[in-house]
């Protein structure tokens, strides 16, 4: 039988009408809580699967679309809690996921990437490398190398670091640190539920067990959501919560500005959910939601929430990029990042591979024709890597449906670069003046098969299986006769890359052809191309230590 996920989703919202809504944010933010930081202390959530990414933003939907204000008095507890989960429970189990005409291999990975999408990736705890990345790409790069962007971005340059402070009261490095103090304020708040745990995992061990069972579930459940109440409430917070004192960093007046970039009413998160596209998009379940671009909710008398951790520690790093792309819509931001992209690629390389030779950019004549040459040229054991960088981000509609032909028009970009990869290894052999300093190692590189490599600034979950799909369905499609290996490959996969060939285990060339050679697999199996093999980092690379040192040194020092 069909379950009619329309249906149920308006049941909870129903059962939410009535609700105080401050009360219902409180609820919100406990149970995200619970969530995040079960898995951020390492912990095993006592409540899973019950407790998870999709069943908070389900129920921060509902509040959405509910009726609920702050005037109401009716208080959500732990008689409402079963009704309302279920309901939406039965809401996200949407079946058209399986639904199709598509090959049954190439079905299953189209749901597996949707909810990888939506799901998976809220929950991989990378906070610190993406704190530095942000950092490096979005204030280090931009400050001290502000000479050569210049150059490359001619006309359309502006300096990121004096633009960002002036439009918007802070600059980014005040936005990533003052994220992180709400972040670390709310897992303060939070520690009475930590005890909680702590005894449930005491008893546990005690009595032999791995698991509560669904009696104790409950009453520990209705403990929380009706017993609670009072350190619950200590979830909210004031704009002086977040002011140290000493630190200019976190002065009221950038705390302020920071609140006023990210923090909006839930009548104005209201309106966005109706009025913007994006977020009607996909699956029920799937959506994006608008706390992902607002991530805390502005309450009364100067008071806010953070209704979903996971969202906002997604967007402590996402948002400069999105704030940025808002103020320039006539793409000179993008173009700025391409740049950013490339110098951010080629540091992590130089840091992390020093035995490599890396060729930056140069520009020189084919013809009459003036022609740029690989973004970076990596030799490695006289093995040829020729990188291409596009920093383009992926849509929404790529995100809740990366089978859909949305991914592909944002790779466009990557095509394009594959295109032209052939003819540009044929000038690095063919003896240019430009080249001339590095032509010996270039010409020790010709017996082996060059590796083609194209990185996306951003990317979604088995972006390369897609891609190999693609490509099956379409014969004539020129990557198919392609003269050499080649990867499409994230950032953040890109860094893995690095970073485990930097632990000597495997090369940087051996390790993308890995990749590639697995991308055409697309048969469900243990690990899909970006996972390495089941190699993981050993831990954060040299660039991303320096960057996330260099950002928390004040507070170190305080």
């Amino acid at each position: 039988m069909i379950r009619n996920s329309k249906l149920s989703f308006e049941k909870a919202v129903t059962r939410l009408n009535s609700k105080n809504l401050t009360d219902l944010w409180i609820t919100s933010c406990l149970l995200s809580c619970i969530d995040y930081f079960s898995s951020w202390d390492k912990r095993v959530n006592i409540f899973m699967p019950m407790v998870h990414v999709q069943s908070v933003s389900m129920l921060q939907r509902a509040i959405l679309e509910s009726k609920s204000q702050h005037y109401k008095r009716d208080i959500f507890d732990s008689k409402d809690f079963p009704d309302v989960y279920n309901a939406l429970v039965k809401a996200a189990d949407d079946v058209d996921l399986l639904r199709g005409e598509a090959k049954p291999d190439t079905l299953l990975r189209s749901f597996f990437g949707t909810l990888a999408n939506c799901q998976i990736r809220f929950q991989e705890r990378d906070l610190r490398r993406r704190l530095g990345r942000s950092y490096g790409m979005l204030h280090d790069i931009p400050l001290t190398c502000k000479g050569i962007l210049n150059q490359r971005h001619g006309k359309n340059f502006f300096d990121l670091t004096t633009v960002f402070l002036e439009k918007f009261g802070l600059s980014v490095k005040d936005f990533l640190l003052i994220g992180f103090v709400v972040l670390t304020l709310i897992h303060e708040r939070f520690k009475p539920y930590s005890t909680i745990q702590s005894q449930v995992e005491d008893y546990l061990v005690q009595s032999g067990r791995r698991h509560l069972s669904n009696r104790e579930r409950s009453l520990l459940l209705t403990q929380l959501i009706d017993k609670s109440k009072a350190w619950q409430e200590a979830l909210i917070f004031q704009p002086q919560n977040l002011v140290v004192s000493g630190i200019p960093i976190f002065a009221i007046e950038k705390v302020k500005a920071y609140l006023q970039l990210v923090a909006r009413s839930t009548q104005q998160l209201r309106e966005l959910l109706h009025s913007v596209k994006a977020y009607s998009e996909g699956p029920l379940a799937e959506r994006v939601s608008p706390l992902e671009r607002y991530p805390i909710v502005a309450l009364e008398d100067d008071t806010y929430i953070v209704p979903n951790l996971s969202y906002f520690e997604m967007a402590l790093t996402e948002l400069p990029h999105f704030i940025l792309q808002e103020s320039y819509t006539d793409n000179r931001y993008n173009e700025l990042r391409g740049y950013i992209h490339e110098l951010y690629l080629q540091k992590l390389i130089e840091n992390c591979l020093p035995s490599l030779t890396v060729i930056p950019e140069i520009t020189y004549h084919r013809a009459k024709e003036e022609v740029s040459g690989p973004d970076l040229t990596l030799i490695e054991d006289n093995k040829l890597i020729v990188l291409e960088a596009k920093a383009k981000r992926m849509r929404v509609a790529s995100r809740v449906s990366p089978a859909s032909e949305a991914l592909v028009d944002d790779i466009q970009g990557a095509f394009s670069a594959f295109e032209k990869i052939p003819s540009k290894v044929n000038d690095l052999h063919s003896g240019l003046p430009q080249y001339l300093s590095y032509q010996v190692i270039l010409d020790m590189t010709r017996d082996t098969e060059p590796l083609a490599v194209v990185v996306m600034g951003d990317g979604v979950y088995f972006m390369a299986e897609f891609l190999q799909d693609y490509l099956g369905n379409n014969p004539e499609h020129f990557l198919n006769q392609y003269f050499y290996p080649f990867c499409l490959i994230p950032l953040d996969k890109f860094e893995d890359a690095v970073e485990i060939a930097a632990t000597g285990h495997l090369s940087l060339y051996d390790l993308l052809r890995e990749y590639w050679e697995d991308s055409k697999i697309t048969t469900v199996r243990d690990h899909p191309a970006e996972d390495f093999r089941g190699r993981k980092p050993t831990g954060i690379n040299p660039l991303t230590k320096k960057y996330i040192d260099t950002l928390f040194a004040e507070l170190k020092a305080s």
